[in-house]
């Protein structure tokens, strides 16, 4: 009798079950594409079982509880996750560009909106002692935005750039910093851990050796040169993996080199460099740069650097660059000699003309042409229009240094 009562439970389950979750699987669909968050599947089992409860009378089962109403409210709730797992991966891979209703809720939700940028694949670093992340998946998430709500505190839109880059990318660790505005000032990015056969070509072996001397940050992927006990040489070869504890290294070779190495002790590792293009100016340039027409005075200025808490404004005519404005100016030009502000056009005290560089320019032409004009920014300049500002800051971000 209880058997026959758990197998009709469980039969009407997977049928009230199917049913909401068709329903679900669409919101779950829905949320994720258009915010861009995974939707819970605690929510989507009430709203599932609310659904069925209107249709199939389960709430009369959860007044009076019997054997086969639990098999068949258990049986309900696990398809109904299912249905919410499902459409979010349906969602995850749905194209979004192109589609008018996308475009048009994008555009009614900007005011209400951060978009967070991710930076250059130069400028996305590796997480020491983490396995490292292909360089086409760093390509691929290059220049990716990713919408949240505004008004979140930093730490919280940190949060949860790094939970959407760990879910939806697929990285097992993620460091991530943001400014005030919600650009992107440092990122770094590892990958999942994963068994070590799953990650080796066939005709190769993962091969332990112990060592005396290796470099402080040397990670999984890394390219390295072994310099054996007996003074011969592994030329080349890449690191699985590394425990400084017992000071072994894990490396990759052919697999008719195991019994030539096998057994060796490692006196030296050396890393080799690995090719990545160099950053060029406008992979770390801030496109959103502050300006003001040559006719406004200079309190507007002084009164857009407050807003945004920046030390200059640049001046343009028609989207062309035709001067600078810097905190400086203000206070040698107008504090020191007492006049007022709102009497003084900007004319009469930017900077004329602006040091400029294009978007393709090196870094190292960039620090040049600071170091040969004695001055700390450029503008970046793509047929004449203002596209964006580069300042000793940015080159200090990333590691190059300007005396």
């Amino acid at each position: 009798m209880i058997l026959d009562e758990i197998a009709t439970g469980l039969v009407l389950g997977i049928i009230y079950g199917g049913m909401s979750s068709i329903v679900i699987m669409l919101i779950s669909i829905a949320f994720r594409y258009f915010t861009g968050e995974q939707f819970s599947s605690i929510m989507g089992i009430i709203i599932g079982l609310g659904i069925v409860g209107i249709s199939g009378g389960l709430l009369a089962i959860l007044d009076q509880p019997t054997v086969g109403g639990g098999v068949q409210i258990l049986a309900a709730s696990l398809i109904i996750a299912l249905g919410v797992k499902y459409g979010d991966r349906m969602a995850v891979k749905m194209p979004k560009q192109g589609i008018s209703l996308y475009k048009m809720f994008s555009r009614a939700k900007k005011k209400g909106s951060i978009i967070v940028k991710m930076p250059s694949e130069n400028l996305i670093r590796n997480l020491a002692g983490k396995p490292r992340v292909m360089d086409s998946l760093k390509k691929e998430l290059s220049g990716k935005e990713f919408t949240f709500p505004s008004g979140l505190p930093i730490e919280n839109l940190v949060e949860r750039v790094r939970r959407q880059l760990m879910t939806d990318w697929g990285l097992g660790d993620v460091e991530v910093e943001l400014n005030e505005e919600g650009e992107v000032t440092y990122l770094a990015v590892a990958d999942r851990e994963q068994s070590i056969s799953e990650t080796i070509d066939f005709g190769y072996v993962a091969l332990p050796l112990e060592y005396d001397v290796a470099p402080s940050e040397v990670a999984p992927r890394d390219i390295v040169r072994i310099r054996l006990e007996d003074d011969t040489y592994i030329h080349r070869a890449e690191v699985k993996g590394i425990d400084r504890e017992y000071r072994t290294i894990t490396i990759i070779v052919e697999e008719g080199l195991l019994e030539k190495y096998e057994g060796k002790r490692a006196k030296q590792i050396i890393a080799l460099p690995t090719y990545r293009p160099a950053p060029l100016v406008k992979d770390i340039m801030t496109a959103s740069v502050k300006t003001i027409t040559v006719d406004e005075d200079v309190q507007s200025a002084v009164k857009l650097m407050n807003k945004f808490k920046i030390g200059d404004v640049v001046v343009v005519e028609e989207k062309r660059p035709i001067g600078i404005v810097t905190d400086r100016d203000v206070l040698e030009r107008i504090a020191e000699t007492g006049l007022i502000p709102k009497s003084i056009k900007i004319k009469d005290v930017m900077s004329t003309p602006p040091i400029t560089i294009e978007p393709n320019g090196t870094i190292e032409e960039a620090i040049e042409l600071m170091k040969s004009k004695k001055v700390k920014k450029l503008l970046v300049v793509d047929d004449e229009e203002l596209v964006g500002i580069v300042t000793i800051k940015d080159f200090l971000r990333i590691g190059k240094i300007v005396s």
